[in-house]
């Protein structure tokens, strides 16, 4: 005889116990000068209204909340996230755009 099993909590909506987004400190690191170029700003070829302009503890997408930048390409920016529907992390990948205004 199967047995059916319950579906993980991540997938499960009835199972998701939705958080509030964390508050970042605002004091105690060092601030880089916005006029000082970083990581992909430096590539020769970098358009910066071809990237979105991405925030520590912005929630995009109305329930995932960046943490952390994890890298970067030519062509995109992975940061990493917190799902706050599901409390989760997740990792999320931005094209650049193709075309800018």
């Amino acid at each position: 005889m199967a047995s059916s099993s319950p579906s993980p909590p991540h997938l499960n909506p009835a199972a998701a116990s939705s958080q509030l987004p964390r508050e970042f400190p605002t004091s105690g690191f060092q601030v880089i000068d916005p006029s000082d170029k970083v990581e992909e700003e430096r590539l020769p070829f970098y358009n910066r209204d071809a990237y979105y302009p991405m925030r520590m503890g912005e929630v995009v997408g109305g329930h995932y909340q960046v943490v952390a930048k994890l890298g970067y390409g030519t062509t995109s920016t992975v940061w990493l996230g917190r799902d706050l529907r599901y409390v989760s992390s997740v990792s999320s990948k931005f094209t650049c755009s193709t075309t800018t205004t």
